[in-house]
């Protein structure tokens, strides 16, 4: 969704049981934050109406585990949230801050592109492979329904 960011704890898949590296933000039996968020940068814009400084906000429940992987996701502990949110302000802050962000922004959309060209790809090989074996079986019965009629 265009001005929101994706926050994801880990790094590689969208599926957080094949990401690796999830950070160790949480406490107890539940050190690792999982999962990700989508955020809005314009909530550090909108101003504080109480004079604190003004913080992320996330959409969904913050979850964590007790392993990066393979472990039940459970809703993180209020200290641990407001750690994570702390840290994603201030990264959103710098990201918003930096001058190159974006050419970086449009060196990633142009990597999203030809993800996405290369699945697409694969979708319509799998469907040519499916229409020639489609051809072969009509040519196949076309010739034995030829063979009826000449008999």
């Amino acid at each position: 969704m265009a001005g929101l960011l994706n926050i994801q704890f880990g790094k590689g898949s969208i599926d957080r049981h094949e990401r690796t590296d999830a950070p160790m933000l949480g406490d107890g039996d539940q050190p690792y934050v999982v999962g990700h968020h989508l955020v809005n940068p314009a909530d550090l814009t909108a101003g504080a109406d109480n004079g604190a400084a003004p913080l992320i906000k996330f959409r969904r429940t913050m979850l964590a585990a007790a392993y990066p992987t393979n472990a039940t996701a459970e809703r993180a502990s209020k200290e641990t949230f407001e750690k994570v949110q702390d840290l994603v302000t201030g990264l959103v802050t710098t990201y918003q801050a930096d001058k190159a962000t974006p050419a970086r922004e449009a060196a990633y959309a142009q990597f999203l592109d030809t993800k996405r060209a290369e699945a697409v790809q694969d979708a319509i090989d799998k469907i040519n492979g499916k229409i020639q074996a489609l051809k072969l079986a009509r040519a196949e019965l076309t010739e034995k329904l030829n063979s009826y009629k000449a008999a």
